[in-house]
């Protein structure tokens, strides 16, 4: 994932309320990133082709999912 697409995700991420639990999973390699770290997102390394799981736990978990997804969303229809 490039940059861009990763700070908005993590800034999404520290805005949330503190207790909600924020993960993006890169299926292929099973490594983990707490979203609130952009350093975290980038060394994922995801490509546009794949997948990824995103797990939110938290008081504003679905406002806090449905942002992450259009953020992933339009970045997917960039490419």
């Amino acid at each position: 994932m490039h940059a861009r697409p990763s700070a908005m995700i993590s800034e999404i991420a520290r805005s949330s309320d503190g207790k909600t639990t924020i993960q993006i999973e890169n299926p292929v390699t099973g490594e983990k990133a707490d979203a609130r770290s952009l350093l975290s997102l980038l060394a994922l390394a995801l490509e546009t082709e794949q997948k990824a799981v995103i797990s939110v736990e938290g008081v504003d978990e679905e406002a806090v999912l449905q942002k992450i997804t259009e953020v992933i969303e339009g970045f997917v229809a960039e490419q």
